[in-house]
């Protein structure tokens, strides 16, 4: 009996084995995060050249540390930008890096860049405001802020 096969299923089973020999072969944690992007067509699709040569290059001698750092900030800014692409409020979201973050603050949420958004303590004993529509999440912040102000006092 004959079964179609459609090119979805030939392009999964190539990626699975592709997947299979990437893990045999004895490569560094550089090595690895390089042929993952390589493989991440949404990524490669918008990789500059400039950056592709970079992951040859690191796949040729990952002993550059200059080079590796680098291709990991880059590698972080593609990342998020192809996340904007796919998110339609990531253009309002802060850049990476540049929350305030420390001990003692109390954590409302980890943004989809990975920063971890956070108020001061002292921040609540002023006025709150929350406002959004039916179902986006008020009740479930304020019990939040609430929980997260008894584990600190």
């Amino acid at each position: 009996m004959n079964t179609y096969r459609t090119p979805w299923d030939s392009c999964t089973q190539e990626r699975a084995r592709r997947e299979r020999q990437l893990q045999a072969l004895p490569l560094l944690p550089i090595q690895r995060r390089v042929l993952s992007l390589f493989d991440n067509p949404e990524l490669r699709r918008f990789m500059p050249p400039r950056m592709m040569q970079m992951g040859k290059q690191l796949l040729r001698d990952p002993g550059s540390e200059g080079l590796k750092e680098l291709f990991l900030a880059n590698a972080a800014r593609l990342e998020a930008y192809v996340l904007a692409l796919s998110d339609p409020f990531a253009a309002n979201y802060p850049r990476p890096g540049t929350l305030p973050s420390g001990e003692g603050r109390i954590v409302l949420l980890t943004m989809p860049t990975g920063d971890v958004l956070s108020l001061e303590p002292g921040h609540l004993t002023c006025h709150l405001a929350l406002l959004g529509p039916s179902g986006s999440g008020k009740t479930r912040l304020a019990m939040r802020l609430i929980l997260e102000a008894l584990k600190i006092s």
